[in-house]
């Protein structure tokens, strides 16, 4: 049995929705849990498995109705992938989300660093400039001082 973490864990809920073709019309919540309990040797708890389907429906990937069991007459839980929900687990789900999200993390802090050092070149630059425009001031107050004064 393999322990999974809990971005698999809500990315094979969220795989689960987008693959089933009858989760376009419903799922009852009995069979997502079914599924939930045997995939991959891996074990959800109940409780797991309520907090991702809440957190799929909270981000808008999945939508929850409840209904009647035609022949008990009792109530059902019964959930909907969205169209947001379909195009989000073709870009990856949330484990994409994470590594897209990390990259982009090392990208901003590269370029920060990079920022960083263009801008310890341009001050030395700077005072490169500013020595020599001392230095050429210097030199032609010099030449100014022999022509005019020293004849």
């Amino acid at each position: 049995m393999t322990e999974l973490t809990p971005i698999k864990k809500i990315d094979t809920v969220l795989a689960f929705f987008a693959t089933n073709k009858v989760a376009e019309l419903y799922m009852p919540y009995e069979v997502i849990i079914t599924y939930c309990l045997n995939e991959d040797g891996s074990k959800f708890e109940n409780n797991e498995l309520v907090m991702i389907l809440n957190k799929l429906q909270k981000d808008g990937y999945i939508l929850h109705d409840k209904g009647t069991h035609p022949s008990t007459q009792k109530d059902r839980h019964l959930y909907y992938i969205t169209f947001e929900g379909k195009v989000f687990y073709q870009q990856g789900g949330y484990g994409q989300q994470l590594i897209n999200s990390a990259s982009e993390s090392i990208r901003a802090e590269i370029a920060e660093k990079t920022q960083k050092g263009n801008q310890l070149v341009l001050i030395w630059l700077t005072v490169i400039l500013a020595v020599g425009a001392l230095i050429a001031a210097w030199y032609y107050l010099t030449e100014l001082w022999k022509f005019y004064c020293h004849t």
